[in-house]
């Protein structure tokens, strides 16, 4: 069977997380970055879903296991490894026990023929960038003072993890907030996903499909695969012959050429 290595950009509240972790083949493991990223799952059965609020495993970072799931998602989530008190200076807050949690269960999988999970989903990789200048700004705090320091790091990490995970025997999706960004010297407007670095100028040929998630003229949520308005770069090598908007389902997307 082909895998999925697939990134799905967009604004925030387009239903990107709902619609992969809703449909997308289960057993699913979540690393979940974004504070509330599975709230969007329902307590009760609805359209577009195949699971509930109750068949969510949260498990605890950073003490993950790689055994047999016992529910059919199972959520690490990381944006609750964080210090509760403030700090007066105005760098990013310094932790590393976020990373060092994520590294850990990570790790777990890695190098492992078989896994017992069809799908992993990182959600978002805009949540786990503050994780890396979190554990990066407790170590080198004065780098935080100048992107130039701080910005080729952080977006190393990023790629880092891409290219580890693609090499999972699962499908794989990346789930990244997107922004607008006019270049000064061509005056083009352009939306990207929200990535530090260069990495967001190529970031699309880490993966066989890049889809961004957006709303049509009725509100209902859909992906758009091919060059749209700003967005650009965007589409899949895989499957061929996609509508322009297509529902943001599995089965919508996959359906003629993969089976759950």
């Amino acid at each position: 069977m082909k895998l999925i290595r697939e990134l799905r950009m967009g604004q925030s509240k387009s239903f990107k997380t709902g619609a992969v972790v809703g449909s997308y083949p289960k057993p699913l493991l979540y690393f979940g970055f974004d504070h509330g990223g599975v709230d969007i799952i329902p307590n009760v059965k609805t359209d577009g879903f195949d699971i509930t609020y109750a068949d969510l495993d949260f498990r605890k970072p950073g003490s993950f296991v790689c055994d047999a799931p016992t529910k059919r998602v199972t959520v690490l989530d990381y944006a609750r490894v964080c210090p509760v008190t403030l700090a007066l200076d105005y760098l990013p807050t310094k932790s590393q026990e976020g990373m060092q949690a994520f590294y850990r269960d990570y790790n777990q999988l890695a190098g492992k023929a078989e896994l017992p999970y069809k799908t992993i989903v990182f959600d978002s990789v805009t949540g786990y960038t503050d994780i890396i200048l979190a554990h990066l700004s407790s170590f080198n705090p004065n780098a935080m003072c100048d992107a130039r320091q701080w910005a080729y790091q952080a977006g190393n990490k990023v790629r880092q993890l891409i290219l580890s995970s693609t090499c999972l025997p699962a499908h794989i999706v990346f789930i990244m907030h997107s922004a607008i960004e006019k270049d000064e010297l061509t005056q083009q407007i352009r939306e990207l996903p929200s990535v530090y670095s260069g990495l967001r100028n190529d970031i699309g040929g880490l993966f066989s499909q890049v889809f961004y998630s957006a709303k049509n003229a009725q509100g209902k949520p859909v992906i758009w695969t091919n060059d749209k308005m700003f967005v650009k770069g965007i589409g899949p090598r895989w499957p061929s012959g996609l509508a322009q908007e297509v529902s943001p389902d599995f089965q919508s997307i996959y359906g003629k050429e993969l089976t759950q």
